[in-house]
């Protein structure tokens, strides 16, 4: 490659850069900072190499020592426009005024190159330097291109490197999330349940209550029956004492007037005493052992009205005792019955809880 050719390059490639650039808006920032950046990079190099290879060369030869001084001029200017630019936003309106005004230094400092330094340089310096001159140049262009290439490696493997870091991150605080949102459900199930068993209960120490509180009517119930009972029991026996009075009276009043018959009857089969007197022995032997009979009688009769009286009493008194026995040994019972199933209901209620403290603790247990 010719040193015409290889100067050329970097003005072409960087003239690429400059129509580009003035293409982008305001808006898109990101294209306009990446398009600067390649350009920045590209006059840099270029004038790099200038004045690392080929300016030395043309110090040591007296045609060409004055083209150096003024080439190291526009490349200070052309510099110094291009830290302004670098320094302004990428947002200011100034912007594209300023790239217009870099890209005309750049312009003018490739013409002037290309027809004064180029023909001073083939004048100037023989073949050899000149090849000499080229091979460094195009070396310091292979290097920055390599160093560029580097540079994009190295972006892209950083890019894909915060990448996958950021999806790792990602896909970290999603697990997290999901093991939150997992524990968040675990324990709203937890208070679910824990809820559900307090409840469950309530409605057991309620129910328990209410067993009670039925067992306690009843049994109040089954009290004030007995009480009435033997509140009943005295005005029974007193209406059953007067029931047995009243017959015994019955009976008394019958026992008198068969009596009264029976002397009515004496009366009248023997009219005076003087006429028993001459009844004979025989009549008189059989109306005192009818008198003696009928006397036998009545008080067999009212001794047996007596009996029955006392017999009645006594047996109302029994029956009333064995009803209050009964009725007090049958409210045991209930009362029992009515304590048995209240504790059974409990126990039964309170049978899940201790289930579930149990496999809790085992859980646990095997957690640990």
């Amino acid at each position: 490659m010719s040193l015409r050719t290889l100067m050329q390059a970097g003005p072409v490639k960087a003239n690429e850069l400059f129509a580009k650039l003035s293409e982008t808006s305001d808006g898109a920032v990101k294209t306009r900072e990446k398009l600067f950046s390649e350009l920045k990079a590209e006059l840099e190099l270029h004038t790099s190499l200038e004045e690392q290879h080929l300016f030395p060369v043309l110090r040591r030869n007296a045609e060409t020592k004055d083209l150096v001084a003024e080439a190291i001029k526009d490349n200070k200017e052309l510099r110094a426009k291009l830290a302004e630019l670098e320094a302004l936003p990428k947002t200011d309106e100034a912007f594209p005024e300023r790239l217009k005004e870099l890209q005309k230094t750049f312009r003018q400092h490739a013409r002037d190159e290309k027809r004064e330094l180029l023909p001073a340089v083939q004048q100037a310096l023989s073949e050899a330097q000149v090849q000499a001159v080229v091979e460094k140049i195009e070396a310091g262009v292979a290097e920055a291109d390599k160093a560029r290439q580097d540079e994009i490696e190295a972006r892209r493997l950083k890019a894909r490197q915060e990448r996958e870091e950021a999806e790792r991150q990602a896909e970290q605080q999603a697990a997290a999330e999901r093991a939150q949102n997992a524990a968040a459900e675990q324990a709203r199930r937890e208070e679910a349940r824990r809820e559900e068993a307090r409840r469950e209960e309530a409605e057991q120490q309620a129910a328990a209550k209410r067993a009670e509180a039925e067992a306690q009517r009843r049994a109040h119930e089954a009290a004030e029956a007995i009480a009435r009972t033997a509140t009943a029991a005295p005005a029974n026996v007193l209406r059953i004492t007067e029931h047995a009075a009243v017959n015994a009276q019955r009976v008394g009043a019958q026992i008198q007037d068969a009596a009264n018959i029976y002397l009515d009857v004496v009366k009248t089969m023997v009219p005076d005493l003087q006429m028993v007197a001459t009844l004979p022995k025989t009549a008189v032997g059989a109306m005192e052992e009818i008198q003696s009979a009928w006397i036998e009688w009545i008080g067999q009769t009212t001794l047996s009205g007596t009996q029955i009286s006392q017999e009645l009493l006594r047996r109302a008194a029994e029956q009333q005792r064995r009803f209050a026995a009964e009725a007090v040994q049958g409210w045991m019972k209930h009362n029992a019955r009515l304590m048995q199933i209240t504790m059974r209901v409990a126990q039964e209620g309170l049978r899940p809880f201790g289930n579930r403290f149990v496999a809790g603790s085992d859980h646990r247990r095997i957690a640990r």
